[in-house]
């Protein structure tokens, strides 16, 4: 039998973080337009209306803000001009 190449499953987040990665999602949809001027293609590390780091590689990136912020609840999307990617959250256990 063939093993997947990823195993799928679920992390419940606790309320305080699902509140605070929604409000970030909700951010980031809010002055999507904005990002879009200045960070097409970039993947972004949001707080509040503040981008504090972007990058083109997702993984540069993350090890970037989690070396600065460990395990407290992030928020990093890739801004696209599409307006129908589907809406991920996620929270990384460690």
């Amino acid at each position: 039998m063939q093993m997947p190449l990823v195993e799928k499953s679920t992390v419940l987040m606790d309320p305080v973080t699902l509140a605070h990665v929604e409000e970030q999602a909700d951010q980031f949809d809010r002055i999507h337009s904005q990002l879009l001027e200045d960070y097409a293609g970039q993947y972004v590390w949001l707080v509040g209306s503040d981008v504090l780091d972007s990058d083109v590689e997702f993984s540069l990136l993350f090890d970037r803000v989690i070396a600065r912020v460990g395990d407290a609840p992030i928020f990093i999307r890739q801004v696209v001009a599409s307006r129908s990617l589907p809406k991920v959250r996620s929270a990384v256990i460690r």
